[in-house]
């Protein structure tokens, strides 16, 4: 037999599992309304982001006419996650070094990855006199992705590396130089290795 106790005990839960489930919807809603839907919104993602985060593209990017390379500063270490997506620099004439699409300085470290279902995640668009796709400066880990459709009018269509280049995965492919490394251009004091 059940007493009064034991009713209110339900009543209780179903009214916290009803509060519980609110606030589900609500987080969920509210991640679903905080993706980044620009150019310099990706660039105010990076600045503001902490050694160890990873930032997930929610759809593609194409840069403004005044919108800048991406900059990776001094001291960040974080994973850029493409999931499938397009960054696009959208430039058709070069512009020295803010052409690249991403600009590493010197101490920072980036990792790209593509965790798409379909690995589509790209990296286009950059032109630049050095490094259209990805000037590298500090360390560059490339897990996944592409990087491709970039121009460098001297050297590294794709990435020119001045530090450190790990490639572990992802293609480098159909960027293009006017002198010398169309895929990737590793300058002498640069560290390239494939794993």
């Amino acid at each position: 037999m059940r007493g009064c106790g034991d009713v209110v005990s339900v009543s209780r839960i179903a009214r916290l599992a009803a509060l519980l489930l609110a606030a589900l919807c609500l987080i969920c809603s509210a991640r679903a309304d905080s993706g980044i839907e620009s150019w310099s919104a990706l660039q105010n993602a990076i600045d503001s982001a902490a050694s160890g985060d990873t930032i997930v593209l929610t759809g593609d990017l194409t840069a403004g006419a005044s919108d800048t390379a991406l900059v990776i500063p001094d001291g960040l270490e974080i994973t850029l996650d493409l999931n499938g997506f397009t960054l696009d620099r959208n430039l058709e004439r070069r512009i020295d070094v803010d052409g690249a699409a991403i600009r590493l300085l010197s101490g920072a470290m980036l990792t790209v990855m593509d965790s798409g279902t379909a690995p589509t995640g790209t990296i286009t668009g950059g032109y630049a006199t050095h490094g259209g796709g990805i000037n590298n400066n500090g360390t560059l880990i490339l897990k996944g992705g592409r990087v491709s459709g970039n121009t460098a009018s001297t050297a590294g269509g794709g990435v020119v590396n001045y530090g450190v280049l790990v490639v572990s995965g992802g293609v480098i492919t159909g960027n293009s130089a006017g002198e010398k490394g169309g895929g990737v251009y590793n300058v002498p004091r640069g560290r390239m290795r494939k794993v």
